[in-house]
């Protein structure tokens, strides 16, 4: 706190103890049981001013050690506090929030910007009528992060008379001790001295001096300007010569990133006693040499080798229970009907084609859901009951065919359409690829979820990158077959055996329909979570949510998250081939161990946050914490009983490590 500021206290300190004692009006503190770290009060001290209509008002946010919430430009992965009292409130035409400086946290190479304990957000509540009785009312959705996040909504109301405010002291002095946070709008003793964009390496650079030097310098920049609003900033470097601060950032955006020269950017600086706000007009032209900024973010895959991930793991589903069934009808189909080489070239790249076109449209189906602020993640579809009904009855339309107790019959005119275009399959055999996807998508693969988590939070163009490497790999065995058909002619002929064949196929697919119908049941039937759930190995499932890790934490205990659906056929590998055999189902029910379970086979909101704030959009997800692991090890998609043995040893102390699990 500045001279200046401490200079306001004092004064304002001892004007209040000459005003007449006054009740303060504020709410109580409003604290949600299912998340008691974070505590919520919205206070008036009594400030007014009637020739602007404006009453001034104080948000208090009270954060139980180690949580933290953010600013209003949050990083990546965060949050802004948003209060939205425009339905419910009476007399109120605006309200105007006031940002102290905040702090930049980084964890695992992820930056977000906000505030830790306890902060107060001063408002501007400007009145239509002097004299009305107001209403504020409202509901405050604050995000609040340790190791985890949980975005919690707080209702709040307030109701008084503009005219009929007086000062209360207390009120007063903790208004006043937030004020002095705030930074010093065009503070005349600092002011921004350089501001460029460069778009070839979409880094801005900025300079701020000051009359004297800089000694611990915290600067950050964001902009309100509407087509800026959802920049994702990141500091890369930061240079202090003397008088003068010039920092580096990064700046990208999750659709295409909007012109910058021209527009307004501010700069909030903090040094010592020093707080400032400024705002300048950014200038295009060359950046600085001697700052050198390590562009990369630590631990970060590089493009390259995500791409890699995504080949890998789009080869890996066709072994998967999902994809196997179709693949093994493409080769059939050989069997049954001999082709020439020619016509096998030309089925399995028309499946081929299928495949990656299909992993187009998902692509861009996941772009329009990302611009509508809709939930994303891989298999996310699969929450849908319609679409569940529909792929159980078609794979049971497709297992009677295979079977031979009826065969699908195209209607008369549809059959002569095709006809007259000539070869009738090629468009079946593209179709079928589509069909591999479909079935593919509620399964995880080794490799496949870095890769998908890496493309949802990365431009549109990288995230078609990594679809059409991932429907690549995954139609790699159809292009093999094509670039060599002679393959398929080693195929054995016809015979009674190939019966049988068709017996097995028939089965798996009928496997695979009793399977969705099995989640078309559970969706339609599922209650809200209760209590706990009991598996067949007794272990006792508490539901996901940050306070139950924070409290378990808390008590020193050690805990088991598991992220599961009942359509994510890897879930359900996982959870009978590992958590539920022993020893891992008896290390689970260890005194020292919590168990916690989020079922995401329906659409949940705190899981989706959940997988999100750890950098995963599709399920299965694993982490342990612990004491020795408070920030959590991540478990390998397909378990083992070893490596969630060793998770839960090294979370509890037995075993120093990397907090990453192999």
């Amino acid at each position: 706190m500045n001279i200046q500021n401490l200079i306001r206290v004092l004064a304002f300190a001892v004007a209040m103890m000459l005003l007449p004692a006054q009740a303060q009006v504020s709410t109580s503190w409003v604290q949600l049981e299912q998340h008691d770290a974070v505590q919520v009060r919205l206070l008036l001290p009594g400030k007014t001013d009637s020739t602007e209509n404006t009453v001034h008002g104080l948000l208090q946010v009270k954060l139980t050690e180690p949580w933290k919430t953010y600013w209003r430009t949050p990083g990546e992965g965060g949050v802004p506090p948003d209060f939205s009292w425009q339905d419910a409130s009476t007399n109120v035409s605006n309200i105007r929030w006031q940002f102290p400086v905040p702090q930049r946290f980084s964890v695992q190479g992820i930056e977000t910007v906000g505030y830790q304990g306890d902060v107060s957000f001063p408002w501007l509540i400007d009145v239509a009528d002097w004299e009305q009785e107001t209403t504020i009312k409202g509901t405050l959705t604050l995000a609040s992060c340790t190791d985890i996040c949980v975005i919690s909504d707080f209702p709040l109301e307030l109701r008084f008379t503009p005219s009929e405010l007086t000062a209360d002291m207390d009120a007063m002095f903790v208004f006043e001790q937030a004020q002095s946070r705030l930074p010093h709008v065009n503070h005349p003793l600092v002011q921004v001295s350089r501001m460029v964009w460069s778009a070839e390496q979409q880094q801005l650079e900025v300079s701020v001096t000051q009359q004297k030097a800089w000694q611990q310098p915290r600067l950050f920049v964001d902009s309100l300007h509407p087509e800026l609003t959802d920049l994702a900033i990141e500091q890369l470097a930061q240079r202090v010569d003397g008088n003068t601060l010039t920092a580096r950032f990064a700046i990208s955006h999750w659709l295409e990133l909007p012109e910058l020269v021209g527009k307004q950017i501010q700069v909030t600086v903090a040094d010592q006693t020093l707080q400032a706000e400024l705002s300048s007009q950014v200038s295009a032209g060359s950046l600085q040499a001697h700052i050198n900024p390590q562009t990369a973010k630590p631990n970060m895959p590089s493009l390259g080798v995500i791409l890699g991930f995504a080949l890998l793991g789009g080869l890996i589903l066709n072994i998967m229970p999902c994809v196997l069934p179709v693949l093994g009808l493409k080769l059939r189909s050989i069997i049954v009907a001999p082709a020439q080489q020619t016509a096998i070239r030309k089925h399995f790249i028309a499946s081929a084609l299928g495949i990656v076109f299909s992993f187009v449209l998902l692509a861009v189906m996941v772009m329009v859901l990302k611009t509508t602020s809709h939930a994303i993640g891989w298999g996310i579809q699969f929450q849908n009951p319609y679409f569940v009904g529909f792929m159980a009855f078609v794979t049971a339309i497709f297992a009677i065919s295979v079977s031979g107790l009826w065969r699908i019959q195209l209607p008369h005119g549809l059959q002569q359409w095709v006809a007259s275009r000539g070869d009738n399959s090629t468009l079946g055999h593209f179709v079928q690829g589509m069909f591999a996807t479909l079935l593919a998508t509620p399964c995880t693969a080794p490799f496949l979820g870095t890769a998908v988590a890496f493309a949802l939070a990365a431009s549109n163009v990288t995230l078609i990158l990594v679809f059409i490497v991932l429907g690549v790999g995954m139609a790699l065995p159809w292009l093999l077959v094509a670039a060599w058909p002679k393959l398929a002619t080693k195929l054995p002929k016809p015979g009674a055996w190939l019966q049988w064949v068709n017996r097995v196929f028939a089965v798996l697919l009928m496997l695979t329909s009793l399977w969705l119908v099995s989640i078309l049941v559970s969706q339609l039937s599922q209650s809200d979570a209760s209590a706990y759930e009991v598996d067949t190995e007794q272990t006792q499932w508490l539901p996901l949510s940050g306070q139950a890790i924070a409290q378990a934490l808390a008590a020193n205990k050690v805990v088991f998250v598991d992220v599961t659906a009942d359509w994510c056929v890897t879930c359900q590998a996982n959870k009978y081939n590992v958590l539920t055999q022993q020893p891992v189902a008896g290390a689970l029910q260890q005194e020292n161990v919590v168990a916690i379970r989020g079922d995401w086979t329906r659409p949940n909101q705190r899981i989706t946050d959940f997988l999100k704030a750890n950098g995963r959009f599709g399920v299965p997800f694993n982490q342990v914490y612990g004491p020795s692991a408070p920030e959590g090890i991540i478990l390998p998609v397909i378990l083992t009983e070893q490596a969630v043995l060793d998770a839960l040893e090294q979370a509890g102390g037995t075993q120093r490590g990397n907090h990453e699990a192999n």
